[in-house]
């Protein structure tokens, strides 16, 4: 004996089905599948004047600074601080200086989103620094630092130093901050920022010297 579902049975299915469909979405959308960095290069930004600084010219779309007059974009109708090195990605990098008077700590900041909690996560970035000058680069995710390296001009035209850190997400949305509070006057310039789930066991740890680096 066989009898055809009625109306309210497939009804209900089609409910369910989609229901489904949409947890299916959700989960994707905050299970940390699409992780994003706002404005990743600097390009939507075209700054005209000289020599870049936020205060001059406008907010870095994204992104936000401790110091308008310590951070910016080059080329801003020139280049004083990216001159040296190739350009990574587009024609623009931002740059965060060091203040010299030491009372305003020079930042750059953004907010990552997509992010699924207690996943490990890889973030890169090019890094160079003005010729001839030695900034800090300190790099933390909502406020807990990651790493701390001290960044040297490539020089010429070479390519810009590559960048490497992981993390483990504690939150959906995350904020990344750049710091550069070296002694003096001393900037550091990035670009072409990507991010994506960690697929390695590295770990990072300070350098202190040969003895405690376990190499003979």
């Amino acid at each position: 004996v066989t009898s055809k579902p009625n109306k309210m049975m497939r009804r209900n299915k089609r409910r369910s089905l989609s229901a489904i469909a949409v947890g299916a979405s959700l989960l994707s959308a905050v299970g940390g599948y699409s992780q994003t960095i706002p404005n990743p290069s600097f390009e939507t930004d075209a700054f005209t004047v000289f020599p870049g600084y936020v205060s001059g010219n406008s907010a870095i779309t994204d992104w936000t600074v401790s110091n308008p007059d310590r951070a910016g974009l080059n080329p801003g109708g020139g280049s004083p601080f990216a001159d040296n090195g190739t350009i990574p990605a587009g024609s623009n990098v931002a740059f965060i200086q060091s203040d010299p008077s030491g009372a305003l700590p020079s930042t750059l900041s953004t907010t990552i989103s997509g992010l699924e909690v207690d996943a490990k996560y890889k973030l890169t970035f090019r890094a160079n620094a003005r010729n001839g000058q030695w900034p800090n680069l300190k790099v933390s995710i909502d406020s807990q630092e990651i790493l701390a390296v001290k960044v040297g001009s490539v020089g010429g035209a070479n390519a810009y130093w590559h960048v490497a850190c992981e993390f483990t997400a504690t939150s959906i949305d995350s904020v990344l901050t750049l710091l550069n509070d070296a002694a003096g006057d001393h900037t550091v310039v990035v670009d072409d920022f990507k991010l994506a789930p960690s697929s390695g066991n590295w770990t990072v740890a300070p350098w202190t010297g040969d003895a405690d680096s376990g190499i003979d």
